[in-house]
């Protein structure tokens, strides 16, 4: 079996959108923000794997974004995913050329 250089290897890209609900202390109201990411996956179709995947990247990059104004992180009371969109079949170098077309599957 031979092994693919890691340039080569192709996977499908997403954009994951979702909403935080959060509780900066036990007495404060709920609060949202929406945050974003960008994924990749073996195949088109997502599984739970997937889903649990999504879950977890929107919860570090909410950390990230509320952390940078906020000392002590908050409660995460829930992670909504809003929607996950396509964004194709690429190897890591044609996603990151804007000026290189992607080769076909």
């Amino acid at each position: 079996m031979t092994d693919t250089p890691k340039a080569l290897v192709r996977n499908h890209y997403f954009l994951g959108v979702g909403e935080i609900e959060y509780r900066e202390d036990k007495e404060a109201p709920v609060k949202t923000m929406l945050v974003d990411m960008i994924f990749t996956w073996p195949t088109r179709d997502l599984q739970v794997r997937a889903m649990a995947k999504i879950q977890e990247s929107l919860q570090m990059r909410f950390h990230a974004k509320y952390s940078k104004s906020h000392p002590a992180p908050p409660e995460i009371t829930d992670v909504v995913i809003l929607n996950i969109a396509h964004l194709g079949h690429f190897t890591s170098e044609e996603f990151q050329d804007q000026n290189t077309p992607p080769t076909k599957a």
